[in-house]
């Protein structure tokens, strides 16, 4: 909606929010990388497995294989054009959204943690004071067509990214995802993947 109405450049798309809009600003840009340039989550809840109706609950076989698909965590390699501001306040837990950087990072990704000691989960004050943090989001921008895609997906409804898209994905009951490294070799005119899990491409 909002492309159709203002001049939105395509490669500069980012996204940011607090709270639950701070969960939103893990989850979207990682089941959409080809849409978003940056994203900025503050003070969210990517931390799925740590809820507490969550861990230590007795479940069965095909409910781990749903909190599996479900864990924005498990999708860290979708965000390599992708990085990632987080804010959170010492206060409020900050090792919830610690988790995701982590696994962030340890994919190759960028991602900065800002953790405000003496600050509880209201950090929107600090973290938008003077526009600092659209300011860094607008200076980011995807690439238009990379060559090289990582892809995670355990569900149809996230099937793509850049030039990459997942057809079909073998029993959908089970926690494994589809993973999928392509890249393009511009000089041989060939296009080399590599398939972990369940994928086809």
């Amino acid at each position: 909606e909002l492309q159709r109405e203002y001049r939105v450049d395509p490669l500069k798309i980012s996204l940011t929010g607090f709270s639950l809009g701070g969960t939103v600003a893990f989850f979207i840009p990682m089941h959409y990388p080809d849409v978003f340039s940056a994203t900025s989550p503050f003070c969210g809840y990517p931390n799925l497995l740590g809820f507490e109706n969550v861990r230590g609950v007795k479940r069965a076989p095909w409910e781990d294989a749903m909190l599996a698909k479900r864990y924005i965590v498990n999708y860290a390699e979708n965000g390599t054009y992708i990085p990632v501001h987080v804010v959170h306040g010492g206060l409020d837990g900050p090792e919830r959204s610690q988790i995701f950087v982590d696994r962030y990072r340890d994919v190759g990704n960028t991602a900065l943690m800002d953790v405000q000691d003496d600050l509880n989960h209201d950090v929107w004050d600090y973290g938008y004071k003077d526009g600092r943090m659209v300011h860094w989001l607008s200076r980011k921008a995807r690439p238009e067509s990379p060559k090289r895609v990582r892809f995670v997906t355990g569900e149809y409804r996230y099937d793509r990214s850049y030039w990459v898209r997942v057809v079909a994905m073998h029993d959908s009951t089970q926690a494994q995802r589809a993973t999928v490294d392509a890249k393009l070799n511009e000089k041989d005119r060939k296009i080399e993947i590599k398939k972990i899990g369940r994928a086809h491409v």
